[in-house]
């Protein structure tokens, strides 16, 4: 453009600029924010928006508030979008004060916020565990005519979830429900991981059923939800049949899938079906990885075969893949559990050599 003699505008740098933020190129994005200025091109509320939201995507907050800043010292002021933007920013860090700082900024200067906005103080509270809170904002939402969507109960069900609060969260799916807010794929994910971490199969399956009864659609995460519930009360069977459901639906598992059957298969003692599955990890699903081996190692080490664990330790340090605290923690009881199994088999034997009698 620049060779041609065709003078790049402000929208031509806003869209660059959010090309490179989103291919994680800051550093350059940072760059054609300079060159606007070296060339006269006047910034807007649109490239600041660009750049606001491109150092938040990226975590870097900091640098986000001060471009935030710099707006008025500009006469740029900032709309609903860099507002949101910025508590979007302090909701995904779970910086609560920053988003409520953010917040209150946003109203007293007469910018009523939208459903994406509240949206993100409701995620911010169950980060916070503020479920009470959360649920009285969304009331909010519905007396000031800005009615919540999925996102915004999503926000809330995932919350409760994570907190072990799975009743609450099933009471919320059908509070959503009364208000004409449809559950999507990610709504019963959520649930069905709270389902499944309690060991709740009957009514894992039941939302199953829902959701197909729904027409929602079943995606590679509600199946590994799935076999990772199964696999945590040790239905491997089961969590396989799953696994051929899956495949049969045209949907290739992943490495979670794969570690999900290989941990199962290793707490059980079954270390020989551990390996022969975790083969089956290739490019396509992903090679094996830290959890992988340490899942093998723990297995091993479970059954006093530390020198077999050793294998895979040794095999994993080839391939390039780090230990990690788990790693060396499992290794280290495996030793402690071997030694001690030697010492109790010697005193055994020392017993025997007295004629049965015990020493003092």
């Amino acid at each position: 453009m620049i060779v041609s003699g065709c003078s790049p505008n402000v929208r031509t740098f806003a869209s660059l600029m959010k090309g490179l933020f989103e291919n994680g190129r800051a550093t350059e994005a940072l760059d054609v924010w300079d060159q606007m200025a070296r060339v006269g091109c006047e910034r807007n509320v649109v490239t600041y928006n660009v750049l606001i939201h491109g150092l938040c995507s990226n975590g870097n907050m900091k640098n986000a508030l001060d471009v935030f800043e710099g707006m008025g010292r500009n006469n740029c002021h900032p709309n609903l979008t860099t507002y949101g933007t910025i508590i979007d920013g302090f909701s995904k860090a779970g910086d609560l004060e920053g988003a409520t700082l953010m917040w209150n900024r946003m109203t007293s200067g007469g910018c009523k916020p939208n459903v994406v906005v509240y949206t993100c103080m409701v995620d911010v509270l169950c980060r916070n565990s503020m479920f009470d809170h959360a649920q009285s904002l969304i009331g909010t939402m519905l007396r000031e005519d800005c009615p919540p969507n999925t996102v915004t109960y999503n926000a809330l069900i995932k919350g409760l979830c994570d907190a072990r609060r799975v009743g609450s969260a099933m009471d919320v799916l059908r509070e959503m429900r009364r208000h004409g807010c449809p559950p999507n794929t990610r709504t019963y994910n959520e649930l069905l991981d709270g389902v499944c971490g309690e060991g709740d199969l009957r009514e894992a399956f039941r939302l199953v059923n829902e959701m197909l009864g729904s027409g929602v659609e079943l995606n590679l995460m509600t199946y590994n939800t799935i076999i990772h519930g199964f696999c945590l009360v040790g239905s491997i069977k089961e969590a396989l049949l799953i696994l051929g459901k899956m495949i049969v639906k045209g949907i290739l598992p992943d490495r979670i899938t794969f570690n999900s059957i290989v941990h199962a298969y290793c707490k059980q003692g079954e270390v020989r079906n551990a390996v022969h599955f975790s083969c089956g990890m290739t490019r396509e699903v992903g090679y094996r990885d830290v959890f992988t081996y340490t899942s093998l190692i723990y297995g091993l080490s479970g059954r006093h075969r530390l020198e077999h664990a050793m294998v895979y330790f040794l095999k994993m340090m080839n391939e390039g893949i780090l230990p990690n605290v788990a790693t060396w923690n499992v290794l280290v009881l495996g030793a402690l559990a071997q030694m001690a199994s030697s010492e109790v088999v010697q005193k055994l034997e020392d017993v025997l050599d007295d004629g049965g009698k015990p020493r003092s």
